[in-house]
């Protein structure tokens, strides 16, 4: 591409440019879709980020999408380039240590991350709990993510010990939680949320809730294209647009909850009420569900007992009417049978006739 590697600076003189995205699967950020295009709530805001540049500064961006081999190689990525028009997209959080090789841009979503476990695990509520506890779980995470820096510094704190199993950034940690036994791990709470939504049954600890300083994107040290994004993600009308995105893909229910609690002291009984919120529609909701089902087998039964009281009446109908038929083609077949003896008559009387007529002669 001809004005790829461009500062901003230079992109707004020449009106065109490319950023080169580096992204690895992380749903709902950033994704691609079963025809192979690219999804995700941090996808739809550099599109919009796009649409920002064009109708403020005229300039047209074209969006490349590199996917790179894991979540931990983005950093490293990012970090080494010699490209200003560099960008990181895979739901970053921001931290001290990686501020120290990247830039990040200002974050556009609260940070919260939740320790969770298996179905059917206890939820702890003492230290010691927590050590008897840890010692028969395992630990779920990803490579280079602020959940493995949480999992270590809960095991230096606490001084616990249990064992950990690494697995791709291209799956998510709460599939392996849920489908397994006897597995822990630290994740995003709107994650969390979105699938006990759904219905998937895990276990939530409620120590250790963490707050970050939110996701956001990161960018080579010296990069200028920071600054129109961060004017990007400032703008009261670009905020909109990003609440409506962020909605989209987490519901606009939770994406309120999260932005509206995240400076919370109360933060635990805050997502305790919340859990309890979304289980009451869920209970609310069978119960609708029951109802309806209840009606249309109603419905059903009531539908079976019309349709069998008419193919009885039908049947009764078209028994009577053979029944009919048989008794009408019998009494023809009588008349039938009386008109060719009466004309037999006749015939012997008109043959009777002339003899009598032939003998008074």
């Amino acid at each position: 591409y001809a004005n790829s590697g461009l500062y901003w600076e230079q992109a707004k003189r020449a009106k065109t440019a490319q950023l080169d995205l580096y992204w690895y699967i992380s749903k709902p950020f950033v994704y691609k879709d079963d025809r192979g295009q690219m999804k995700g709530l941090e996808v739809e805001m550099m599109e919009a980020f796009c649409d920002y540049l064009k109708q403020k500064y005229d300039t047209d961006i074209r969006l490349n999408w590199i996917e790179t081999p894991s979540f931990s190689s983005i950093h490293q990525t990012v970090a080494n380039l010699d490209k200003p028009n560099t960008f990181g997209v895979s739901a970053f959080s921001i931290t001290e240590e990686r501020k120290e090789i990247v830039t990040f841009s200002d974050p556009y979503l609260s940070d919260v991350a939740v320790l969770v476990s298996s179905k059917g695990t206890p939820i702890v509520r003492t230290l010691d709990e927590i050590n008897k506890l840890m010692s028969k779980l395992t630990a779920v995470t990803i490579r280079g993510t602020t959940y493995e820096k949480f999992l270590e510094d809960l095991k230096e704190q606490l001084n616990l010990k249990f064992e950990t199993i690494y697995i791709n950034s291209d799956k998510n940690i709460l599939d392996e939680i849920v489908n397994g036994n006897n597995y822990f791990g630290f994740i995003d709470l709107p994650i969390y949320l979105m699938m006990i939504k759904d219905g998937r049954e895990l276990t939530r600890q409620n120590f250790f809730t963490l707050r970050g300083d939110g996701y956001a994107y990161i960018s080579p040290q010296g990069s200028d294209w920071i600054i129109p994004l961060n004017q990007f993600l400032e703008d009261p009308e670009s905020k909109v647009k990003i609440a409506n995105i962020i909605s989209k893909y987490i519901s606009p229910e939770l994406y309120m909850f999260i932005e509206s609690t995240y400076g919370d002291d109360n933060l635990g009984t805050s997502i305790l009420t919340k859990e309890k919120e979304i289980q009451m529609e869920q209970i609310a909701n069978a119960e609708n569900q029951l109802a309806k089902e209840k009606f249309y087998r109603r419905l059903l039964i009531f539908l079976i007992i019309v349709v069998s009281v008419s193919a009885i009446s039908i049947f009764v109908l078209l028994f009577n009417t053979r029944k009919i038929v048989k008794k009408l083609s019998t009494q023809k077949k009588q008349i039938t049978l009386q008109e060719e003896s009466i004309r037999n008559k006749n015939e012997q009387l008109i043959n009777r006739n002339v003899q009598l007529t032939t003998l008074n002669e």
